[in-house]
């Protein structure tokens, strides 16, 4: 009977001995995934600066400023072209869309506002809505 305690104390050492064991290679393994996840993050930040750092050496080559000029006309032409081709089929571009949104707020604002001042007069005038 001794031999089964011994032994049996002996198979409860050995799964103590693989559960710690499992538990320091799981500690191990987060240690490893956070060290990894830090790498990364910093990883990540330097890229982001170096990035930046190389757009604004571009931006201030003459390269960069000749690129930029460059996009700056064509946008300005694409512009202009297409103001041109939607006045030719008469049809508003957004800006004056919103132009025209804007003054018939406008009116429509000033004709509530009259609205209400002949109504509160008394006045026999029919209404304008």
């Amino acid at each position: 009977m001794a031999t089964k305690g011994k032994q049996a104390n002996l198979v409860d050492e050995g799964i103590d001995r693989i559960q710690s064991a499992v538990k320091s290679i799981e500690d191990e393994v987060q240690r490893a995934q956070k060290k990894l996840e830090q790498n990364a993050q910093r990883f990540s930040d330097q890229t982001d600066r170096n990035l930046e750092k190389l757009r604004d050496q571009f931006a201030k080559s003459p390269l960069g400023k000749s690129t930029e000029s460059l996009r700056s006309n064509i946008n300005d032409q694409l512009e202009e072209g297409l103001e041109r081709f939607l006045g030719t089929f008469q049809i508003a571009s957004r800006n004056e869309i919103a132009k025209l949104d804007r003054k018939l707020g406008r009116i429509s604002r000033r004709l509530t506002a009259l609205d209400k001042a002949v109504q509160q007069n008394g006045s026999t005038a029919p209404s304008l809505e």
